[in-house]
C-alpha cells in the first residue's frame, strides 16, 4: 500500500503583459509580427496582444509596438502622463529621422529597436537588434531544420526589387558562378503579387541556396533578406561598410555586439567590396567540409543570437513591467 501523503498541487497561473500593437497594418498581418511573438515567447509571462485602436486604449505596466506609421508620440504621451509604465519595440525607422522624444520619458524602461547608429547612443535605454523575417516564412514548411539541409543545389541566389542600377551591377560580379538562382520583381512594395516570388517559393529558394547575396535596403545596409537567409541556414553575403555607414569593424558586428558577447567574429561573409565579397565566397565554396563548418557555425551563431535577444527582451520585461 501507498503510505505517502496526499499533496494538492496549485499550479500559478503565469502572469499576463499587454502588448499594443500601434501600426496601420493589424498586428495578424504586419510584416514583423512572427518575429515580435517568437522574441516574446516565453516560460515565465504570457502576452496578450491588441490592436491599438482607439488612442485612450493604454494600461501600465505595458509592452507597446509601434512605428511612424501612426502618430506615436501623441499616443506614448499618455504613458508619461498617467505614469504608466511601458517598454517600447520601435520599428521601421531604416531613415532615422522618427522622433526619439519618448525614450527619454520617465514611464519608458526600455526601447528595443531596429537599425544601428551611433546617434543612438545618446539614449541609455536604447537597444539595437535585427530586423527579422517576414510574417509566414515557415508557413506550412515540412522539411528538415535548416541547419540540417546540405543538399543546397543554388551555389548562389537573389530574389527581390531590383531596386536600381548599383544593385543590378553588384549581382552582376557573381554571374560566373553557377549554377545559381535570380528573381527580380519590378515596383517599389516588398512582395510584388505579380512579379514577386511568393513567400512559400521564397524561402525554399534559400533553403536551396548555399549563400545568399544580401545588397543594402533602400539606405541601409540591413535588410530583412539577410536575416531571412539566416532563418533558412544559409550564408549571407553583405557589405560591411558604405560611404554612409563606415562602421569599424562593419555596420553587422555593431549591430550584432549588442546582444551577443563584444567583438564575436560575424561568422558569414562579410567584406568591403563586392568583389572581395567574392573570393570569399569562392574560397568557402572550394571545399565541401569548408563551406559546411562555416555554414554550421553561422547557423550556431544565429541561434546563439537569437536565444540571447529573447533572454535580454523577457528578462527587460520581468524587471520592468512585472515586479
Amino acid at each position: 500500500m501507498n503510505t505517502r501523503p496526499a499533496h494538492s498541487y496549485k499550479f500559478q497561473k503565469k502572469p499576463k503583459v499587454k502588448v499594443y500593437w500601434l501600426t496601420h497594418t493589424p498586428w495578424q498581418r504586419d510584416w514583423e509580427s512572427d518575429w515580435i511573438q517568437e522574441l516574446l515567447a516565453n516560460a515565465d509571462f504570457e502576452t496578450e496582444i491588441e490592436n491599438v485602436e482607439d488612442f485612450q486604449t493604454c494600461s501600465p505596466n505595458s509592452i507597446v509596438v509601434f512605428n511612424k506609421s501612426l502618430p506615436y508620440v501623441e499616443y506614448l504621451q499618455q504613458y508619461e502622463q498617467r505614469d504608466f509604465s511601458f517598454v517600447g519595440i520601435h520599428l521601421s525607422d531604416e531613415y532615422l529621422n522618427d522622433s526619439y522624444k519618448a525614450y527619454t520619458y520617465k514611464s519608458c524602461k526600455a526601447i528595443f529597436r531596429n537599425y544601428y547608429h551611433a546617434v543612438l547612443q545618446q539614449y541609455p535605454k536604447v537597444t539595437t537588434f535585427a530586423l527579422g523575417y517576414k510574417l509566414g516564412f515557415w508557413d506550412n514548411y515540412k522539411g528538415p531544420r535548416p541547419q540540417r539541409k546540405s543538399n543546397r543545389p543554388y551555389k548562389w541566389s537573389f530574389a527581390g526589387a531590383s531596386k536600381n542600377q548599383v544593385r543590378k551591377k553588384s549581382l552582376e560580379t557573381f554571374e560566373d558562378i553557377k549554377p545559381h538562382f535570380v528573381h527580380y520583381e519590378t515596383g517599389n512594395s516588398f512582395e510584388n503579387p505579380v512579379t514577386g516570388l511568393d513567400i512559400e517559393t521564397y524561402r525554399n529558394v534559400m533553403l536551396d541556396s548555399k549563400f545568399v547575396i544580401c545588397p543594402m535596403g533602400n539606405v541601409n545596409l540591413d535588410t530583412f533578406r539577410l536575416y531571412e537567409c539566416l532563418e533558412a541556414g544559409a550564408v549571407p553575403v553583405a557589405l560591411s561598410k558604405t560611404s554612409s555607414q563606415q562602421y569599424e569593424p562593419s555596420y553587422f558586428q555593431r549591430l550584432f555586439d549588442a546582444i551577443t558577447e563584444k567583438n564575436e567574429i560575424i561568422p558569414f561573409v562579410c567584406e568591403d567590396s563586392w568583389e572581395k565579397c567574392k573570393t570569399k565566397m569562392l574560397e568557402l565554396g572550394s571545399d565541401d567540409q569548408l563551406y559546411e563548418d562555416t555554414r554550421h557555425t553561422v547557423c550556431a551563431f544565429w541561434k546563439r543570437y537569437k536565444d540571447s535577444l529573447r533572454k535580454k527582451l523577457c528578462e527587460t520585461v520581468k524587471h520592468y513591467l512585472l515586479n
